[in-house]
């Protein structure tokens, strides 16, 4: 449907010693074939707010009322990890963190959380390898986001069903 992604099998295999396959990584998350996305306001640390509404189909006041239930402070404060999994957990969405070097960057879909050296966490949209902004920008390529605003990509949240 149009409020989530399945996974899909997405696995490369190594043949071991013995003939055996053994899956080299998880699978994937598939993209949804639409997405209705969540701004940020721009002046509120809330980038978690409009990320969850986006990949979970919540409004931005559905998605902002879930995450101050957990943190009432999100807009000045933003989330951490272990808040954005209580988000989750109680909306009954099932989510999988990986960190960097276990996910595709130029592949995976879900909720990336990028850091500039000594700076706070930000989260975007990463849709099959592309980034989508808060504030409605599209990159093609999610190395040239990265380079250009001098983040390194730390984890990705992706949707188990």
């Amino acid at each position: 449907g149009t409020r989530g992604w399945s996974a899909r099998p997405s696995l490369r295999f190594r043949v071991g010693a013995r003939g055996n396959r053994r899956a080299l990584r998880k699978p994937t998350s598939l993209p949804p074939d639409f997405l209705r996305l969540v701004h940020q306001n721009g002046q509120d640390a809330d980038c978690v707010v409009a990320v969850l509404g986006t990949l979970c189909g919540w409004t931005r006041d559905e998605s902002l009322v879930r995450c101050a239930a957990v943190q009432p402070a999100v807009l000045e404060t933003g989330m951490t990890d272990a808040e954005i999994a209580s988000v989750l957990r109680r909306a009954r969405v099932k989510f999988s963190s990986r960190k960097t070097g276990l996910f595709d960057i130029d592949e995976d879909t879900g909720m990336l959380t990028v850091r500039k050296r000594g700076g706070a966490q930000h989260v975007v949209v990463l849709w099959a390898g592309r980034i989508i902004e808060g504030n409605g920008e599209l990159w093609l390529s999610s190395q040239d986001y990265l380079q250009h605003h001098g983040f390194r990509a730390v984890s990705l949240w992706t949707r188990v069903e």
